[in-house]
């Protein structure tokens, strides 16, 4: 997922939920901050690629989005599911 469509999806989620964008994005800022202050999964954080020393909202969708999808050797092996 580009970081375009992750900001399109964090749009969908401010409207759902009636707030702005920008309060959609400071929670889940807020949430990276809380996450990252923790040593256990610091490291998980620092591989999280990213252009800042955080990454952004629309950074880290997107890199989950990314590493949740099936991978095409998986599917043909496994099948979809």
């Amino acid at each position: 997922m580009s970081t375009a469509k992750a900001k399109g999806a964090l749009e969908k989620v401010a409207y759902r939920w009636g707030v702005s964008l920008e309060t959609v994005e400071q929670e889940i800022e807020k949430a990276i901050r809380e996450a990252r202050s923790n040593p256990k999964t610091r490291e998980l954080w620092d591989n999280i690629p990213c252009r800042g020393e955080y990454p952004t909202p629309e950074e880290l969708l997107s890199y989950l989005a990314e590493s949740a999808a099936p991978k095409p050797r998986a599917i043909l092996r496994n099948g979809i599911k």
